[in-house]
């Protein structure tokens, strides 16, 4: 069985929650609560138009029953390998408690309403730099300095910012979903979910350290 132990019985119950996403949120909340590290850092691999592996690390938004929500500009690196190839791999990983999630699956665009709320979420000066950002283009220092200059004055305009057209929210739907907890004797608890499409149902699996 190349290592993995079907869950069942009464361990399945107890210790292995229908629901990974939700198993998810909490212990994003937990990170979160503890202070420790940068909860919100998920590292975010995605496959560019050529075929080739490119991961970065992005911050993550939004953790619901429906995935995990990021943004970026559709013009972007990353916006356009999703473009071209809509899934991702993704990691999180906290220090207190020591722990790991693992996310894979296919990504999806959401809605204008979606990403203005998203856009307003930011900081204005935040706002600002997102108006102002060729993201992931080329730029010379001077042209960096040029960059700052326009996002402060942008900012300390009047009026409310909006969002630029081609800077979305994007949800990451898991298909697979693994826990990786620490543990003194190596006997490192991973418990791996997955499913066939977005909205399928949940098969769980004990795997070996």
């Amino acid at each position: 069985m190349n290592g993995v132990v079907p869950v069942a019985g009464a361990a399945a119950d107890t210790a292995a929650p229908a629901d990974p996403l939700a198993r998810l949120h909490t212990w994003w909340n937990e990170a979160r609560a503890s202070g420790a590290g940068v909860p919100d850092a998920l590292a975010l691999a995605t496959v560019t138009p050529d075929g080739e592996p490119a991961n970065r690390v992005v911050v993550a938004k939004r953790i619901d029953h429906a995935g995990i929500v990021f943004v970026t500009s559709e013009r972007s690196p990353k916006g356009r390998d999703l473009a071209v190839h809509p899934v991702a791999a993704a990691v999180l990983l906290w220090p207190e408690p020591l722990r790991q999630v693992r996310v894979t699956g296919p990504v999806t665009m959401l809605g204008d309403a979606d990403s203005d709320d998203l856009f307003a979420a930011h900081s204005r000066l935040s706002q600002a730099g997102f108006i102002v950002s060729g993201q992931g283009q080329p730029i010379d220092p001077a042209g960096l300095d040029e960059l700052r200059r326009r996002t402060a004055e942008i900012a300390a305009g009047s009026g409310g910012l909006r969002r630029p057209a081609t800077w979305h929210g994007y949800r990451l739907r898991p298909t697979a979903v693994e826990f990786w907890s620490s543990d003194p004797g190596r006997a490192h608890p991973r418990r791996r979910y997955t499913r066939t499409t977005p909205d399928g149902a949940w098969t769980v699996a004990m795997v070996q350290p």
